[in-house]
């Protein structure tokens, strides 16, 4: 019967992670992998209070992590520290909700979140985690409204991708609707003295998000944070993400990397790292 459940309860600590990740390997050899897993924070962090649970898939990366950290790290927290003002924050390939629940933990009622994620396992957990205080879409975003198939992979639930690649585990029929209609219908609420913040994490498909919006929605951002990966893009309109890039007057790199537009844009930097850009000093 346990091997049924499809949410499992885990203490979070360091002297699990390796007994875990033997499980996991196990289950997986015997297709009893549960779907979901509970992990129980053992101390009070940006994740939640001692004793919550936050809600993941079960595979041994990002699920590990957690389980190591007792918190999921991402550098866009730490700059958004820096504003007193309130905010919208828009998650865009949400995930399970981990960086929007920290966020929400920070800033309390100067945060309205909005979240967008299609993986219906992934939108699960999303639901739980910050279904209280965040407005949940099990849909992504795109240059039109249509149907797409999303890869998974069992062993990695962040790595769902509308990019077919090698060794994916399963697909799934999902949604993408059009960027800039959905973003307009969240800054018909956007109040005076709001900053708004966007999160790409779509796995390839940033750069090409970026290059959509238009005029009327990037006049209204403030900052974004995207992942940028030299390998594996969605094709996107140099000229086109050249006009989004230049509305915001300063970059960041996660070590204070220096970065040029232009590499961005031609591809020219080697791997995979987060970039904020944004428009003014908080």
């Amino acid at each position: 019967m346990f091997l049924k459940r499809k949410i499992v309860s885990i203490i979070l600590g360091r002297s699990v992670k390796d007994l875990l990740i033997i499980f996991y390997e196990i289950f997986s050899k015997f297709m009893a992998v549960p779907e979901m897993v509970g992990l129980r924070i053992k101390k009070k962090t940006l994740l939640g209070d001692k004793n919550e649970i936050i809600y993941m898939p079960f595979d041994k990366y990002i699920t590990w992590w957690v389980i190591k950290e007792g918190e999921y790290k991402h550098f866009f927290i730490n700059s958004i520290k820096k504003t007193k003002q309130k905010i919208i924050f828009i998650d865009i390939g949400a995930n399970t909700g981990l960086v929007s629940k920290q966020i929400y933990n920070l800033k309390k009622e100067k945060a309205d979140i909005y979240c967008f994620e299609p993986d219906s396992t992934n939108f699960q957990c999303l639901k739980l985690n910050v279904g209280a205080f965040a407005k949940c879409y099990n849909f992504g975003l795109s240059d039109k409204n249509k149907k797409k198939v999303l890869y998974k992979f069992n062993n990695n639930h962040g790595r769902s991708t509308l990019l077919k690649k090698r060794n994916f585990s399963s697909t799934e029929n999902i949604f993408v609707k059009d960027i800039n209609d959905q973003l307009k219908k969240i800054f018909i609420k956007k109040q005076k003295n709001t900053e708004v913040l966007i999160k790409f994490d779509t796995e390839g498909y940033d750069l090409f998000l970026i290059s959509l919006l238009n005029n009327e929605i990037l006049s209204k951002v403030d900052c974004i944070c995207f992942e940028y990966q030299s390998l594996n893009n969605y094709p996107f309109n140099k000229k086109k993400l050249s006009n989004s890039l230049n509305y915001f007057n300063t970059i960041i790199g996660e070590n204070e990397e220096i970065i040029d537009y232009e590499g961005i844009i031609n591809l020219s930097l080697k791997g995979q790292k987060d970039i904020i850009i944004r428009k003014s000093i908080f």
